[in-house]
């Protein structure tokens, strides 16, 4: 079979398999297109003479070696076209998300912290009760500022007296706190008032802010205040409104009329006055 016989018989197959080989891939196909195409017309000639004086041997064996790959069927399978993978046209353009960076704080500046100098962590501020009563019923309710500040101030100016002590302290705190001492009416600004709780001014050599939440006297405290305001603890002062060291301070001018008031002495601590609106929880001291 010559050249024009083996062109026309692949013309034919691709006329009547046209389906099977639009499916082939495209480099097969393209082959095959190219090869049938690429043909140049040459004139007719015999079967013997084209063994003799074929000028296109090579390409006969081409076309029919192509023929042979499509018509085979064990071969054709190995061209059927494979599903591809499905491609973003995109995906080059497409903005990317950006990570995300912690952005770090670069000033060094530090305030000083408001409310709670810091959170106790041996004693939980909430199993203390907050609303606390005057002998003459009216009510205060406690913060958590509070509550701090004032386990700080027994602390520091009561730490080394007795429970007793401590409770005295406690409750002239209250005390002065329920009858508006000064026109303050709250436990924070009553402790923080110029000069009337040593260890808040600011030439004191002690500083209450240093104290730690787990600290023994300051776990001690928040006991103390939790015993006053369950009415576990009673007023041992008799609802004094002044407390202070006499082998340390100095004798002041409102000492006396105090005194005449009220006097009292528990450890190191002469409590003395009587409050306008004291807390409810009072008792009588015993004399001896």
């Amino acid at each position: 079979m010559g050249l024009t016989d083996k062109v026309s018989e692949l013309a034919n197959y691709f006329s009547n398999n046209f389906d099977k080989v639009k499916e082939l891939p495209t480099s097969l196909a393209g082959a095959i297109t190219s090869a049938a195409t690429a043909v140049p017309k040459a004139p007719m000639f015999s079967q013997s003479s084209a063994k003799e004086d074929d000028p296109y041997p090579n390409m006969i064996r081409t076309i029919e070696n192509m023929l042979d790959t499509i018509t085979e069927g064990n071969a054709y399978d190995k061209f059927k076209p494979q599903l591809r993978p499905k491609v973003d046209p995109f995906e080059d353009i497409r903005p990317k998300e950006r990570p995300t960076v912690k952005e770090t704080s670069t000033n060094t500046t530090t305030k000083e912290p408001r409310g709670l100098i810091e959170k106790p962590k041996a004693f939980e501020l909430n199993t203390i009760p907050r609303e606390i009563f005057s002998k003459k019923g009216e009510s205060y309710s406690l913060t958590d500022t509070d509550i701090d500040i004032m386990a700080r101030t027994i602390a520091t100016e009561a730490g080394g007296e007795s429970l007793k002590g401590q409770i005295g302290v406690g409750y002239v705190i209250l005390n002065r706190t329920l009858s508006k001492w000064q026109g303050k009416d709250t436990v924070t600004e009553i402790i923080k008032s110029p000069y009337q709780f040593s260890v808040w001014n600011k030439n004191s050599k002690v500083d209450p802010r240093a104290i730690k939440p787990e600290d023994d006297s300051y776990r001690t405290a928040l006991k103390v205040i939790e015993g006053i305001t369950s009415s576990k603890y009673k007023d041992p002062t008799g609802g004094a409104s002044y407390y202070w060291n006499p082998n340390v301070a100095k004798r002041k001018s409102w000492m006396s009329p105090a005194e005449a008031e009220n006097k009292l002495t528990i450890g190191k601590h002469t409590f003395a006055g009587l409050a306008s609106n004291p807390f409810k929880y009072i008792y009588k001291p015993v004399k001896k």
